[in-house]
């Protein structure tokens, strides 16, 4: 990759969220008000969900899981696994911002705990999420938590968030990453404050 060749891949004024299939041939993305996708030929292109504030990420080829945080989906969102081929959508879990663990067996998402209702960094088993959902951290000083992404080893979570380890150290947005047992919680990037 070398910054050449660089093409439209949509159509769509709003465009972003962007998320490749496993097999690297399409791409689902956000438009602000549903989830779509398109092979990098842009010879498919099909519509996933209509869903707010959306977020996706591919099972597999041909299954995507998306957020919806449209008004009456719950304050936190929730999380449906979509079938691009027979086109059924499944609920699997309250919450938002999916993100699939390499190995392709666990779903870790942003939302609340159920004690402290609390930003939290959840995790469940994609094939059952309301039974398996248990927390990995919970971060009662902060606003907000979003983005998690895996680790390639599936052992570690990334994510976003506007505080610290330290709770009094509260700013507008730093990236923190944590053991997946729930440890080792550590601020990969300086906390960033406006002024």
């Amino acid at each position: 990759a070398d910054g050449h060749n660089i093409r439209q891949l949509t159509s769509r004024a709003e465009a972003f969220h962007p998320a490749w299939s496993p097999d690297g041939q399409k791409i689902s993305y956000s438009t602000g008000n549903g989830v779509e996708w398109t092979s990098l030929d842009s010879s498919a292109s099909g519509h996933v969900a209509t869903a707010e504030l959306a977020k996706s990420a591919w099972l597999s080829n041909t299954q995507i899981i998306y957020s919806d945080l449209a008004p009456g989906q719950g304050p936190e969102g929730r999380l449906y696994l979509k079938d691009l081929t027979s086109g059924d959508s499944q609920f699997l879990v309250e919450g938002r911002s999916p993100a699939i663990s390499p190995d392709r067996t666990l779903l870790a998402f942003a939302g609340k705990d159920d004690y402290w209702r609390a930003p939290s960094i959840l995790v469940c088993q994609i094939n059952n999420c309301q039974a398996t959902r248990r927390v990995v951290i919970v971060l009662p000083s902060a606003s907000w938590v979003e983005n998690p992404t895996w680790s390639p080893d599936g052992q570690s979570i990334a994510f976003e968030s506007d505080t610290s380890p330290d709770p009094q150290n509260k700013g507008v947005s730093a990236l923190l990453k944590v053991d997946l047992d729930g440890n080792g919680l550590q601020q990969i990037t300086p906390l960033f404050k406006e002024g």
